[in-house]
């Protein structure tokens, strides 16, 4: 009976993320409590306190639990350390982790790059042609920190390929300064994050 004890405790848990326009959704499961360190990360959702409650930089799910977690940052692959405490065969167990969430995503499997960018670097103005699926889809430029500059669409977009212009400004119509830059594209099907450079 002990044997079979150990057998569940060793499998019937774990630990999933998934990003969805640009919300990461992190699903435990299985007995046992787990530990999140959120650096780099803000709570999207709230927080159903029977099942977790955060302090400081510092996440805690009990049992099966889904939270969304938004980036403070832009990056191909995101990294979520964590560590799970459960019944083990001697008392509690401690199990260390690290959760990889795959946050770019090439909207377009035809061509060999989902984002074109013309002229990069720029000065004055850039163009930015991307495929897309049909739904809902957000285009935006944001700083090397994540932060929002300027949303060049939000709403509904036919499938097929497309094209924006960003003319160097933020949403209240201030220059943006030289330096990199980033395209995001958020649609059904992922998102898609591409480079510029504004050189003035």
């Amino acid at each position: 009976m002990r044997y079979i004890i150990i057998i569940a405790a060793g499998l019937l848990f774990g630990i999933t993320g998934q990003m969805t326009d640009g919300r990461i959704d992190i699903e435990t499961e299985g007995q046992g409590t787990w530990v999140l360190d959120l650096r780099g990360y803000s709570l999207e959702t709230s927080i159903n306190t029977e099942y977790a409650f955060q302090s400081g930089h510092t996440l805690v799910i009990y049992d099966d639990y889904t939270v969304g977690l938004r980036p403070n940052h832009i990056s191909e692959t995101y990294v979520i350390p964590y560590t799970r405490y459960y019944a083990g065969a001697e008392g509690i167990a401690k199990k260390r982790g690290v959760l990889r969430i795959e946050g770019k995503i090439d909207m377009s499997p035809n061509d060999e790059k989902g984002v074109i960018i013309s002229p990069n670097p720029f000065n004055v103005s850039a163009e930015i042609r991307f495929n897309t699926p049909s739904g809902n889809a957000e285009v935006s430029i944001v700083d090397v920190m994540g932060k929002s500059i300027r949303t060049l669409h939000t709403g509904h977009m036919e499938e097929g390929t497309h094209s924006l212009i960003w003319n160097g400004r933020s949403d209240n119509g201030e220059e943006s300064t030289s330096g990199i830059y980033f395209v995001r594209i958020a649609s059904e099907k992922g998102i898609a994050v591409e480079r510029l450079l504004l050189a003035k």
